[in-house]
Order: C-alpha cells, then sequence, then structure tokens
C-alpha cells in the first residue's frame, strides 16, 4: 500500500535505484547524494517509514510484473494435459514444427542432422519430441483446485495425531493398523485425554 506522506524528488530515486540494486550506498550516490557519508544517507533513508513502503511497493510491482498469475499457471497446466500426439504430428508421421513453437507440453525438441558417408551430398535429419506428462499436469491441477479452496491445504494427505492414554482404546484404535498396535498399547495404563488434530 503505498504510504500517505508524499516523498521527495531524492527519495523517490534512492527508492527507485535501491528497489534494482538493493545497494543503499549506490542509491544515494545516484540519487545525487552530495553527502561526504552516503553510507550514512543511506541508513537514514533506509529507516523513514516511506521510502520503506515505496520500496516494497517497488518490489511488489516488480514480481507482480514476472510471476504467473493463477489463471496463467492452470491455462499452461490445460494446455498441456490436454496435448495429443495428434498436436504434432500430421497423417503421414511427419513432425509440423509450427505446431512445436511455443506450445507448453513441448519439453524439449532435438535435431540431428549428418551426412552419409558414401554420398557427400545426402543430408539425413531425425527430430525428436520429448513432451511434459499430461497425468501429471492433471495431477498438478488437481492439488491447485485443492490448495485454493479454504482450508484445502490441510485436505492433501492429512495427518491425525491421536493420543490414547487406556489400553482398551489403545486396542480399538491399533485395529486400524497391525503395525501401529504394538506402538500404541505399550505403557498404556489410563484414560486421561484423546486429542485429534489434523495437520
Amino acid at each position: 500500500m503505498p504510504y500517505k506522506k508524499k516523498l521527495s524528488g531524492f527519495e523517490e530515486a534512492f527508492c527507485l535505484h535501491y528497489a534494482k540494486t538493493r545497494n543503499g550506498i549506490q542509491s544515494a550516490i545516484v540519487a545525487g547524494s552530495k553527502a561526504n557519508t552516503p553510507q550514512q544517507v543511506a541508513i537514514n533513508m533506509l529507516k523513514k517509514p516511506r521510502v520503506q513502503a515505496r520500496i516494497k511497493e517497488l518490489w511488489e510491482k516488480a514480481e507482480s510484473d514476472v510471476v504467473m498469475r493463477v489463471l496463467e499457471r492452470k491455462e499452461v497446466l490445460s494446455e498441456i494435459g490436454r496435448s495429443v500426439l495428434s498436436d504434432f504430428i500430421d497423417e503421414n508421421g511427419q513432425i509440423i514444427i509450427e505446431n512445436l513453437k511455443g506450445h507448453a507440453a513441448v519439453k524439449e525438441v532435438i535435431v540431428e542432422q549428418w551426412r552419409d558417408g558414401h554420398d557427400k551430398e545426402a543430408q539425413t535429419r531425425s527430430i525428436k519430441i520429448k513432451v511434459h506428462n499430461p497425468i501429471e499436469a492433471i495431477h498438478e491441477l488437481n492439488a491447485m483446485e485443492v490448495k485454493m479452496k479454504p482450508g484445502g491445504d490441510k485436505l492433501i494427505n492429512p495427518t491425525w495425531i491421536v493420543n490414547v492414554m487406556d489400553r482398551e482404546t489403545a486396542e480399538e484404535v491399533a485395529k486400524l493398523g497391525l503395525r501401529t498396535a504394538p506402538m500404541l498399547t505399550e505403557g498404556v495404563t489410563k484414560v486421561t485425554e484423546i486429542e485429534v488434530n489434523s495437520e
């Protein structure tokens, strides 16, 4: 959120340079500091709340321009998930080069050319395509859907912590899995509490 008090020209220049370089001394000099101690100028500038707020705003803007939004990530994963071999190969089995360019599913294109040993004019060309796994893309999309829901991150691989304090309850809980029986029943004598948490 932008700071309410307007920055001076020197402060704005300092913030713009500092947001790019994270170098306070250099930012003070570039902004036009005439002081003999640009280090102290930088320290003082970085203590000002309005300067801190402006630098944070510039960093967030730079990050938002670079980082993919959720919709963009979903579109890329959807393109990978929907891709089929016929997107890249025609009915004669030839690779359609134009379709490879910029396609999210294309992981790597390897083009090999060589000349035959006997005929110096004849060239052999091989094109191999590696694509991203569409099943993995669909899985990632499903995971994103769960994580985007409120509390959705808790739905993935839930872990239950059960503190059982009496032998009878421990034996009942142990029936859920024979491997856990020795751990659950060992040393249990009486009930004091039962706690269930989801992490």
